[in-house]
């Protein structure tokens, strides 16, 4: 049994479709991992019997999300008319919505008992020919299963193949691969949200704010984030057409095996009066993270600094193992977290930390909405012990956990459903309730992600309420409003610059 705890990791199926351009790319770890598992479509034809589909709103709905999982990927649309019935057609627009979003008509036509004439499974065998011929039928086979999964069941329980677990998602190492940066939007325009350092960008001087115009030579500016970010995966070389602050226009083309970022870096930030700050940012959370951040603590250290700054922000969580450890680093060893299962015949589990504590000093934790899993068990951690003052937007809220098994049908493919929920030591779940900073403050750019509540329309539920924040964040918080703000193109580092010292233990 595989138990899975991670939170935005890139094993869940894309429902969006990209453009024509992006169809012709080779295929994806994921992609190849899915072919080799033989899916058919006649493992999913029973899904779309009419009896099946108009039994409950969300068996309706489960039928919905799966075909339209499957025809947007073949520029496809599922389309409902009072004149022609329920169909697959051709899709005219590219509109990328989230679950939650791309069911809400749906909803409405269930409510109004308008798929009590719709049929399910004329609709099928308009698009089953079609898969059937692709060259991707497994994996388009898969979205349609994990798209029924996610309502019928819940969002974070799905099927992967046991090939792709057990080669990319087990041996998750401790760097990054990728271009180093987070995509941002404003109204119109695609912005560097965050670039990490070291990074291809930050060595060419590209801020944080800057515009990317164009990709691969294509304007992108009629795009959302999620098509972006997925193009960007496609291959290891992309140009890179990008406005500066001084509107200077720059192209580069990029080649992103030639970088491979560690998932912790840490930058000395020096201060008035010989003293320094140090900034250490988590991006990835795997094998190996714990003895990395424990050897930027001690460098910290040797280093004489006055006051640690976390960057937990978009971190998508990973190895729970390894946040035992890293909790241990602040808080000792104390309790961690609680795994409670949803089946009442499981015994609680709960999880102590054996790391001896490592650094003793000031320590403000960076987090936003993008903030997720084992990563909000982390700075729930450092919240709940005050250990630390956290700063930020409420977090992702994914606090459920999930178990894999080899699935019956097909022993090439392995079944994740989701069993039950961390808890912090104060018996709080952060599932769809995140953590909640003690200082809030909004990020710059829009996140490319959504938090749980606002992505899904069945997410797993949380009746807890919100945690009180400690009686020492009103302190702090009157001791920063008289300090001059620290004013920096990163909004949250600046507000946890201007806060530090105020911070006693």
């Amino acid at each position: 049994m595989v138990r899975f705890g991670v939170g935005l990791i890139a094993i869940v199926l894309i429902f969006v479709s990209f453009e024509r351009q992006l169809m012709s790319s080779s295929a994806s770890k994921q992609v190849e991992s899915w072919i080799s598992t033989g899916l058919k479509t006649k493992d999913i034809a029973n899904f779309y019997q009419n009896f099946n589909c108009k039994s409950t709103q969300k068996v309706f709905l489960a039928c919905v999300n799966s075909l339209q999982s499957m025809a947007n990927y073949l520029e496809r649309e599922l389309k409902w008319s009072e004149s022609n019935g329920l169909g697959i057609v051709k899709r005219k627009v590219v509109v990328n919505q989230n679950e939650k979003m791309r069911l809400a008509p749906w909803v409405k036509l269930f409510k109004s008992n308008k798929h009590l004439s719709m049929n399910f499974e004329n609709a099928w065998k308009q698009i089953e020919s079609e898969i059937q011929s692709h060259r991707f039928s497994s994996y388009i086979v898969g979205m349609g299963i994990n798209g029924y999964l996610s309502i019928h069941r819940d969002p974070h329980s799905y099927l992967l193949p046991r090939e792709y677990y057990e080669k990319v998602v087990a041996n998750s190492n401790p760097r990054v691969n990728s271009y180093g940066f987070n995509l941002g939007k404003s109204e119109t325009e695609f912005v560097f949200a965050r670039i990490y350092p070291g990074s291809l960008f930050d060595n060419l001087g590209v801020s944080k704010g800057d515009v990317i115009l164009e990709i691969d030579g294509k304007d992108i500016s009629h795009l959302d984030l999620e098509t972006v970010s997925e193009w960007l995966k496609t291959k290891d070389m992309h140009q890179f057409k990008v406005k500066l602050a001084n509107n200077k226009i720059m192209t580069w083309k990029l080649d992103k095996k030639n970088q491979v970022l560690p998932a912790v870096s840490m930058k000395r930030l020096p201060r008035e009066k010989n003293k320094s700050l140090h900034l250490i940012s988590i991006f990835k959370i795997s094998e190996g993270v714990c003895e990395s951040v424990k050897s930027n603590l001690r460098q910290a250290i040797k280093e004489k600094t006055n006051g640690v700054i976390l960057d937990l922000r978009d971190n998508s969580g990973g190895s729970m193992d390894e946040i035992l450890c890293i909790s241990g680093l602040f808080v000792g060893d104390k309790k961690i977290y609680d795994l409670v299962y949803f089946n009442k015949r499981f015994r609680k589990e709960t999880f102590f930390s054996d790391q001896a504590e490592v650094y003793f000093g000031p320590l403000v934790v960076l987090v936003n909405r993008s903030t997720a899993s084992s990563a909000e068990i982390l700075a729930g951690v450092i919240q709940h012990y005050e250990r630390g003052l956290l700063i930020g937007e409420r977090t992702f809220g994914k606090g459920s956990f999930q178990e894999g098994e080899e699935w019956p049908k097909n022993k090439r493919l392995l079944y994740f459903q989701t069993k039950g929920t961390f808890h912090l030591p104060s018996g709080r779940s952060p599932q769809l309730l995140g953590i909640t900073p003690d200082i809030q403050v909004k990020e710059n750019f829009a996140s490319i992600f959504q938090r749980e509540e606002e992505l899904y329309l069945y997410p797993v539920g949380n009746r807890e309420v919100r945690e009180k924040v400690s009686k020492r964040v009103a302190s702090v918080q009157e001791c920063g409003s008289a300090k001059k703000e620290i004013l920096t193109a990163d909004r949250l580092l600046g507000k946890a610059l201007g806060h530090i010292d105020c911070i006693q233990f």
